[in-house]
């Protein structure tokens, strides 16, 4: 497959749908301004209300965990990594002291003199061993970890302690404040979004005809993509070339207008279509039983697929066992003609092969070699038309019919 794509450019001063909300909700506002205006103040006073349940549930649940912690769980894993510490400095004292009294069993005679080393060089490396544990435990990070949090906790609680009667005060201000009008803000809030879903898209439709979307739409008419290969799906096509229509984005500016959703893909699409259409450069143009002769003698009888050429591929004659639409397992059931190098086609009776139950026949001559075809006798047509449209539509597909 060969896909070649031109740019597509769109009209300079176009809007985009970000400056059409924009420009929408402007609108909105300057019609709406005093419900604008109760909307953000209500807004206003329920974010600080918010925040001040908030700040004072913090310090409430602050107040009501951090004790447990303070008093038994910190301390109590302190005093564990503690504990470790002291049984490593225990081991070292206990290796050192191993290794003291190996050495003062070494003597200086040859008897005990190799098994006495042996033991001090054991003792020794026991030595060692333990005073590496007791640099790790004591240069453990947990331990300090642990005390940080110990002390901001401590921290943490004391200043709840101080600020909790302030965090009430200012939580009982803003309850004064805002639960009286709590439920006039809900309806003014709803009041707002049901004229958002029905202004701006009445607005945003306004707009089109200024938007870089139709841009797109109309610049791609001097634009294209060629596609080398036939559509996907396509009757009596094998595999073929999936063109989808994939917009990057649904458009909302062409939405329905009632309740402002967007625009379903389907919808969108079929809108796109009406100026876009795929180009596949290929296509079937006819098919249909045929018997062709055999190499040596006989007669079969195949299902026949004409392909269309481009600028690039030959026209293909293929040969099924079967109709290949009603089954894509239906194997090929001869090889296929290459068309652009063929050199002419012929019509020929049926008797002149040997055939006499009324079979019209036509031979194809090729650089290669030549093949001979007939209509079988019980085409659901004319025989003379069915035969006269092979021949025609092989003839002109005949691009180099005068190669030498």
């Amino acid at each position: 497959m060969v896909t070649e794509l031109s740019g597509v450019g769109v009209r300079e001063g176009c809007l985009g749908e970000r400056e059409i909300l924009e420009t929408c909700e402007r609108r909105l506002e300057e019609a709406n301004a005093d419900l604008k205006s109760t909307v953000l103040a209500c807004q206003a006073v329920e974010a600080r209300h918010t925040k001040a349940v908030s700040d004072l549930n913090a310090c409430l649940k602050a107040l009501a965990d951090l004790p447990e912690q303070i008093q038994f769980a910190l301390p109590r894993r302190i005093r564990e990594q503690e504990s470790l510490i002291n049984r490593k400095r225990s081991a070292l004292t206990d290796a050192e002291n191993k290794k003291e009294s190996a050495k003062s069993d070494i003597t200086w005679t040859c008897s005990g003199f190799s098994q006495a080393h042996s033991k001090f060089s054991s003792a020794k490396r026991a030595e060692s061993g333990a005073q590496s544990d007791l640099r790790r435990a004591e240069s453990d990070l947990h331990l300090r970890s642990l005390e940080t949090k110990l002390r901001r906790a401590e921290e943490r609680h004391e200043r709840c302690r101080g600020e909790t009667p302030s965090l009430e005060t200012v939580k009982d201000s803003l309850d004064q404040e805002w639960l009286p009008q709590k439920e006039h803000c809900r309806v003014a809030a709803a009041d707002y979004q049901r004229k958002q879903k029905q202004f701006i898209p009445e607005r945003a439709r306004s707009h089109y005809d200024d938007s870089c979307e139709k841009s797109c739409l109309e610049s791609s008419r001097g634009s294209c993509a060629v596609v080398e290969g036939n559509q996907d799906g396509a009757s009596h096509v094998r595999g073929g070339v999936h063109v989808p229509c994939a917009p990057p984005e649904p458009s909302w500016i062409m939405g329905p207008l009632r309740d402002a959703e967007q625009e379903s893909l389907e919808k969108q699409c079929q809108r796109i279509l009406q100026v876009q259409h795929p180009q596949f450069a290929q296509s079937i143009l006819k098919v249909g039983w045929l018997w062709r002769k055999g190499r040596v003698w006989g007669w079969d009888k195949h299902f026949a697929v004409l392909e269309s050429a481009d600028a690039v591929r030959s026209a293909v004659l293929r040969f099924y066992e079967d109709d290949p639409s009603s089954n894509q397992e239906i194997s090929a059931s001869a090889p296929s003609i290459i068309l652009w190098d063929a050199k002419g086609v012929k019509a020929k009776a049926g008797p002149h092969y040997g055939l006499k139950d009324g079979e019209l026949c036509f031979k194809l001559y090729h650089f290669y070699t030549d093949y001979r075809f007939c209509v079988p006798k019980d085409v659901p047509r004319d025989k003379s038309t069915e035969r006269a449209e092979w021949m025609d539509l092989l003839s002109s597909s005949m691009n180099f019919s005068n190669w030498e």
